[in-house]
């Protein structure tokens, strides 16, 4: 269970980590025209904090349960419970939307 939990921690931080490069030219001298202009380029990587991946893994561990619990509810009672759809709703919008914003 929990090298699943680090799996997914793993998955998640790699997700939205955020690399961007920065381009540094060096500019020939002023006698020299016959060099050329040389483009080096940085990659920089920021992971996202620790914090926001394990937020991200309860939404995510909350999002099964409540799926879990409510397929409970319908199997016994028959009928859908209001309540825990609204909330798998809410989960479920809050996690599109970090998805959708991360790779925006």
């Amino acid at each position: 269970m929990v090298a699943l939990f680090n799996k997914l921690r793993d998955l998640l931080r790699h997700y939205f980590t955020v690399e961007y490069a920065l381009e540094n030219t060096s500019k020939a001298r002023a006698k020299d025209t016959t060099r050329s202009t040389k483009i080096s380029r940085r990659y920089h990587r920021i992971p996202p904090s620790e914090r926001f991946i394990w937020a991200m893994v309860v939404l995510i561990i909350a999002l099964i349960g409540l799926v879990f619990i409510e397929i409970a509810i319908i199997l016994v009672a028959g009928a859908a419970d209001e309540a825990i759809l609204f909330v798998i709703c809410g989960i479920v919008g809050a996690l599109v939307s970090r998805f959708l914003e991360a790779k925006g």
